[in-house]
């Protein structure tokens, strides 16, 4: 016996008072079962039976009923009338109905465990999201580079970064600051001594910008006047005196 020859059977054998009564024994409530026909209503009771596991409650209840009717027996076959009254998607998802929930049939325990798996694989992804970005490296800031101040010949100060802030720091250079100094002679006039003093630049202004030197001003003297040269009368010197020759003596007698 299939599920169509069992629902046209059990229809037609019972009226809609006797289903009524089978409801009020299997705590049913007709009014909440789908459908306004007597074959929707018996077709949706039923099917919620089946859900529940109660086919063979219902089958002893329709042989001391109707005895004359030939029911099925076995439970085999009557576990298969349950899968045939079920379709096999509404195992998984179907609109449960008032009865059903209240019933606690075996649909309603599938959805609890179904939802309790979902809040499992929820909880596990966050979990695992959490240990990975835990377990990534945290980047560690790198200490300023120690700076170095050069004194250049022009004197402008500069700053260098040194090439690897893990190697020992190179000391400032030994080289003396550079002061030109200028210095001017005294001249015949009373003109006191001018110094002029250059103090290199404190800080560039940039790395790429040209600061020129500043300017020096300095009270420049005139020239010293050159004295006329005067020449000089130099004596004439003597006439050379003449030597006399030398006289020979005359030969003795």
């Amino acid at each position: 016996m299939n599920a169509t020859e069992f629902c046209h059977r059990f229809k037609k054998s019972y009226n809609l008072s006797e289903i009524k009564e089978l409801c009020q024994e299997l705590q049913i409530d007709y009014e909440e079962l789908a459908g306004d026909t007597k074959t929707e209503k018996v077709y949706d009771l039923l099917r919620n039976i089946s859900r529940q596991r109660r086919l063979a409650v219902l089958l002893n209840w329709a042989r001391q009923a109707r005895p004359q009717e030939q029911w099925p027996v076995s439970p085999l076959e009557i576990t298969q009338l349950e899968q045939d009254l079920v379709p096999q998607v509404d195992h998984y998802f179907y609109r449960k109905s008032s009865t059903d929930l209240r019933n606690g049939g075996p649909s309603q325990f599938l959805f609890a465990g179904l939802l309790v798996l979902a809040l499992v694989i929820i909880v596990a992804l966050v979990v695992l999201l959490v240990v990975f970005v835990l377990q990534q490296p945290t980047p560690t800031p790198s200490p300023p580079l120690p700076t170095q101040v050069e004194t250049m010949p022009n004197g402008r100060a500069t700053e260098t970064p040194t090439s690897e802030p893990s190697q020992t720091p190179i000391p400032p250079s030994a080289t003396p600051t550079l002061t030109p100094t200028v210095t001017e002679t005294a001249v015949p006039t009373a003109t006191p001594t001018m110094t002029a003093t250059l103090k290199p630049t404190q800080q560039a202004a940039g790395a790429n910008e040209y600061t020129p030197p500043p300017a020096i001003h300095t009270n420049t003297p005139p020239p010293p006047t050159p004295e006329p040269i005067v020449p000089t009368s130099t004596p004439e010197p003597p006439p050379p005196t003449p030597i006399p020759s030398p006289t020979k003596a005359p030969p003795e007698p």
